[in-house]
This record gives C-alpha cells, sequence and structure tokens, in this order.
C-alpha cells in the first residue's frame, strides 16, 4: 500500500493558467509526504457583505493537521451569487504554533472553481489575491515562484482535501447555479 501511494503522489497535475491556455506540469514530491495524514480542524465561517453587489460572502479560516501536529492554515472566501462560481483563498505552510514567525512559513494564494464536474486549482498572484495583506501566512509567493518552490505539492494536497472534505466549500460549489438579476449596464 505504501508505495502504491508513493507511486500515486508522484504525479500531481498543475494547472497553469495563462490566458484561455492550460498548461499541465508534472511535480514529484518526496515520498515520505504521501504517507502522512493531513486533517483539517473547521472553525465556524464568518459573513460579510460584498463590496461590489451587496451579496454575502463567506470567509473561512482553517487549520490543517499532519499527524496531529500543526502544520498549514488556510483562508478561503467566495461570494454567493456571483457568476463564475470561484473561491479565493490562500494557504501558509511551514511552521506554526508558539515561539514561531510569518518568516518560518511560505503562503501560496489560489483560485478554485468548476469545470463541468472537475475542480480546477490554480495559483494566483499575491497582488491579485485578497490575502495579499495577510503577512501571519507566512512570505506570499507569487504564482511563477509558488509553482517552483519545494512545498507547491502540499498546497495542492490540501487543496484537493479541502474540496473533499470542507462542507462550506462543497456546498457552495453544489448549490444550484443562480442567475443574476438583469443590469442596465451594457458597458462590460
Amino acid at each position: 500500500m505504501r508505495k502504491l501511494l508513493t507511486q500515486l503522489w508522484r504525479q500531481v497535475a498543475v494547472l497553469k493558467r495563462g490566458g484561455n491556455d492550460l498548461l499541465r506540469k508534472t511535480i514529484e514530491i518526496k515520498p515520505w509526504i504521501a504517507n502522512t495524514m493531513l486533517s483539517i480542524e473547521f472553525q465556524p465561517p464568518k459573513e460579510s457583505r460584498c463590496e461590489c453587489c451587496g451579496n454575502t460572502t463567506i470567509h473561512l479560516s482553517r487549520f490543517v493537521h499532519r499527524d496531529g501536529s500543526a502544520y498549514a492554515v488556510y483562508l478561503a472566501q467566495f461570494v454567493i451569487g456571483h457568476q463564475p462560481k470561484v473561491l479565493e483563498g490562500i494557504i501558509g505552510l511551514g511552521k506554526w504554533g508558539d515561539g514561531t514567525q510569518a518568516e518560518d512559513r511560505v503562503a501560496f494564494p489560489f483560485r478554485i472553481w468548476v469545470v463541468g464536474t472537475r475542480f480546477q486549482v490554480g495559483l494566483a498572484n499575491a497582488a491579485d489575491s485578497p490575502y495579499r495583506d495577510a503577512k501571519i501566512m507566512g512570505k506570499i509567493l507569487d504564482r511563477e515562484a509558488a509553482l517552483k518552490h519545494e512545498w507547491v505539492s502540499e498546497a495542492f494536497r490540501i487543496t484537493d482535501q479541502m474540496v473533499a472534505e470542507d462542507q462550506e466549500i462543497i456546498s457552495f460549489f453544489s448549490a444550484p447555479v443562480d442567475t443574476p438579476p438583469p443590469t442596465d449596464d451594457l458597458s462590460d
């Protein structure tokens, strides 16, 4: 079983968005990573109003543990009623807990959306992230640096677990698509 898990984790598809083109890149990760258990500690969601439309924005804060120890934190947000449905977030990986500092971590800004029935994940530039000022998450990497970072496969492992286990995220993407109200502004 351990060998199978190692083989499965050796090839992780990373989707890079460049305009409308998607480029797949294969990343090799260390076998010991594939054999560790991640668990997510869920905090109650918080709500605010979207500045552009007044709809409800859901904010999520989650703690990720690896084999029972603090390992990562992710922050995510989405707006009910926005089309297309997109979740924006950031994952801070590294040392967490007493005596640690932001310099002990790196952060991966990302987006999640759905095409057909499949979740898509793309890394984002720090300046484009709603979490660009969340310095506690660690050094916030731009997309190109994140794709080259040795922990990128772990960031994608966490996003895989998010869409499989985080009920707020699952519910958001499973909800029927709302038709936005008509607008007189046709300038777009």
